[in-house]
């Protein structure tokens, strides 16, 4: 039997951003050049909202009206473990919204391009590293919700290399936010994260938070069209 939804069930979508110091930008395997096993990186921040889940039609149509709370590291004196107690709060709020719910309904749902890969993880292991809070309950608060990775729901959407043909390319692989926007007519295109790199070292706070906004509002933007064309005809 599936879950159960009502009322109380809230998706929170977010986006974190991340400093990687220049000695440190190359990876030993893969893409992804963030890891926070190595000395001198940290989170800076990032956008945060929390909607019903059921009633997505009365969310406000145009996504520039949607309210969302910022967590900056340069708030915080710099401090992150500061920073990171403030957002952990923000995930125990979140929960408290459904206290009570029973068994059979459904559990938090976050949702984000690249959060089971990116933000969930890093997040975690930085509260672990800091001391913010103990592993119990960073678990409870993170691992205890349902993820829902746009970037690997997208998989099931041909990227235009695919839609040709091309051989080699019929491969199920997670998508990038730029591709899933091209996909579903959303006029954006995200900067590199590593641009956000620079803006640090530049002071350009303002340009990191509204990159990071905008990967948020285009991130429910694309959950409500992928939803809609998912269960369209039902």
């Amino acid at each position: 039997m599936g879950a159960k939804f009502t009322k109380k069930t809230r998706t929170m979508f977010f986006d974190l951003e991340y400093q990687v110091p220049r000695d440190a930008q190359s990876s030993k395997y893969g893409s992804l050049l963030a890891n926070p096993g190595r000395e001198n990186q940290k989170i800076l921040g990032g956008s945060f909202c929390l909607l019903e889940s059921t009633e997505v039609n009365n969310w406000p149509e145009d996504v520039e009206k949607i309210v969302l709370q910022n967590f900056w590291i340069w708030d915080y004196d710099n401090d992150e473990k500061k920073m990171l107690e403030d957002v952990l709060q923000y995930f125990r709020n979140s929960w408290e919204v459904m206290k009570g719910k029973e068994d059979r309904e459904a559990d938090m749902i976050v949702c984000g391009i690249g959060i089971s890969r990116f933000d969930m993880p890093i997040l975690a292991y930085r509260c672990n590293e800091l001391g913010v809070a103990n592993n119990a309950d960073v678990w409870e608060l993170l691992f205890t919700t349902k993820q829902v990775d746009l970037s690997n729901i997208g998989i099931s959407y041909a990227t235009k290399n695919q839609k040709k043909g091309f051989k080699g390319f019929w491969v199920l692989y997670p998508k990038t936010a730029n591709e899933l926007c091209r996909e579903f007519g959303i006029k954006s295109h995200k900067p590199s994260g590593k641009r956000v790199w620079d803006m640090y070292e530049n002071k350009e706070f303002a340009g990191i938070v509204k990159r990071t906004e905008g990967e948020v509002r285009d991130t429910i933007e694309l959950y409500r069209r992928m939803r809609k064309r998912i269960f369209s005809g039902r």
